[in-house]
Protein backbone atom coordinates (compact mmCIF):
# COMPACT_ATOMS: atom_id res chain seq x y z
CA UNK A 1 0.00 0.00 0.00
CA UNK A 2 2.58 2.56 0.72
CA UNK A 3 4.20 1.61 -2.97
CA UNK A 4 1.64 2.42 -4.78
CA UNK A 5 1.21 6.04 -2.61
CA UNK A 6 4.69 6.73 -3.40
CA UNK A 7 3.66 6.04 -7.06
CA UNK A 8 0.47 8.26 -6.72
CA UNK A 9 2.41 10.92 -5.63
CA UNK A 10 5.55 10.82 -8.09
CA UNK A 11 3.39 11.12 -10.67
CA UNK A 12 1.65 13.64 -9.11
CA UNK A 13 4.67 15.80 -8.33
CA UNK A 14 5.89 14.72 -12.09
CA UNK A 15 2.81 16.28 -13.30
CA UNK A 16 2.77 19.61 -11.54
CA UNK A 17 6.38 20.51 -12.03
CA UNK A 18 5.51 19.93 -16.03
CA UNK A 19 2.52 21.87 -15.59
CA UNK A 20 4.01 25.02 -14.08
CA UNK A 21 6.81 25.46 -16.72
CA UNK A 22 6.00 28.84 -18.88
CA UNK A 23 8.47 31.03 -21.27
CA UNK A 24 7.20 34.32 -22.27
CA UNK A 25 8.80 35.47 -25.49
CA UNK A 26 8.28 39.37 -26.23
CA UNK A 27 9.88 41.58 -28.48
CA UNK A 28 9.35 45.54 -29.43
CA UNK A 29 8.72 46.39 -32.91
CA UNK A 30 11.10 48.68 -34.06
CA UNK A 31 8.06 50.53 -36.14
CA UNK A 32 6.36 50.86 -33.46
CA UNK A 33 8.67 52.13 -30.62
CA UNK A 34 8.38 55.58 -30.79
CA UNK A 35 4.23 55.34 -30.98
CA UNK A 36 2.16 56.56 -28.13
CA UNK A 37 -1.46 55.71 -27.43
CA UNK A 38 -4.42 57.48 -25.90
CA UNK A 39 -6.68 54.33 -25.65
CA UNK A 40 -6.13 50.47 -26.14
CA UNK A 41 -8.91 48.64 -27.96
CA UNK A 42 -9.45 44.69 -26.31
CA UNK A 43 -10.59 42.63 -28.50
CA UNK A 44 -11.31 38.82 -27.41
CA UNK A 45 -11.17 35.75 -29.97
CA UNK A 46 -14.24 34.13 -28.62
CA UNK A 47 -16.84 33.10 -30.89
CA UNK A 48 -19.43 33.08 -27.80
CA UNK A 49 -20.80 36.76 -27.31
CA UNK A 50 -21.85 36.36 -23.89
CA UNK A 51 -18.37 35.20 -22.72
CA UNK A 52 -16.30 37.67 -25.61
CA UNK A 53 -18.44 40.56 -23.73
CA UNK A 54 -17.71 39.24 -19.69
CA UNK A 55 -13.98 38.61 -21.24
CA UNK A 56 -13.54 42.59 -22.58
CA UNK A 57 -15.60 44.07 -19.48
CA UNK A 58 -13.01 42.50 -17.32
CA UNK A 59 -9.92 43.14 -19.64
CA UNK A 60 -10.98 46.91 -20.17
CA UNK A 61 -12.11 47.04 -16.13
CA UNK A 62 -8.80 45.64 -15.15
CA UNK A 63 -6.98 48.00 -17.66
CA UNK A 64 -8.67 50.79 -16.22
CA UNK A 65 -7.37 50.22 -12.31
CA UNK A 66 -4.51 50.00 -13.00
CA UNK A 67 -4.20 53.85 -15.20
CA UNK A 68 -4.55 52.24 -18.81
CA UNK A 69 -7.22 53.56 -20.90
CA UNK A 70 -8.90 50.50 -22.87
CA UNK A 71 -12.15 50.47 -24.54
CA UNK A 72 -14.13 47.25 -25.45
CA UNK A 73 -14.27 46.41 -29.00
CA UNK A 74 -17.85 45.27 -28.61
CA UNK A 75 -18.89 49.05 -28.01
CA UNK A 76 -16.93 50.22 -31.62
CA UNK A 77 -17.65 47.48 -33.55
CA UNK A 78 -20.94 45.97 -33.25
CA UNK A 79 -22.03 42.23 -33.80
CA UNK A 80 -25.08 43.03 -35.21
CA UNK A 81 -22.88 44.18 -38.91
CA UNK A 82 -20.24 42.70 -40.51
CA UNK A 83 -16.77 44.83 -41.32
CA UNK A 84 -14.30 44.60 -43.19
CA UNK A 85 -10.26 44.52 -41.99
CA UNK A 86 -10.20 48.16 -43.09
CA UNK A 87 -12.96 49.68 -41.95
CA UNK A 88 -12.21 47.87 -38.45
CA UNK A 89 -8.83 49.49 -38.93
CA UNK A 90 -10.10 53.10 -39.49
CA UNK A 91 -12.71 53.06 -36.98
CA UNK A 92 -10.02 51.39 -34.18
CA UNK A 93 -7.63 54.44 -35.52
CA UNK A 94 -10.59 57.01 -34.94
CA UNK A 95 -12.05 55.65 -31.86
CA UNK A 96 -8.84 55.21 -30.19
CA UNK A 97 -6.41 58.32 -30.80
Amino acid sequence: MRKIKLVFLFIFILFATNCTHTRVVSFIDPDAGAKSYNRIAVVANEDDLSDRLAIEKQMVKTLLDNGVNAISSLSLLPPTRDFTLEQENIIFRVKTS
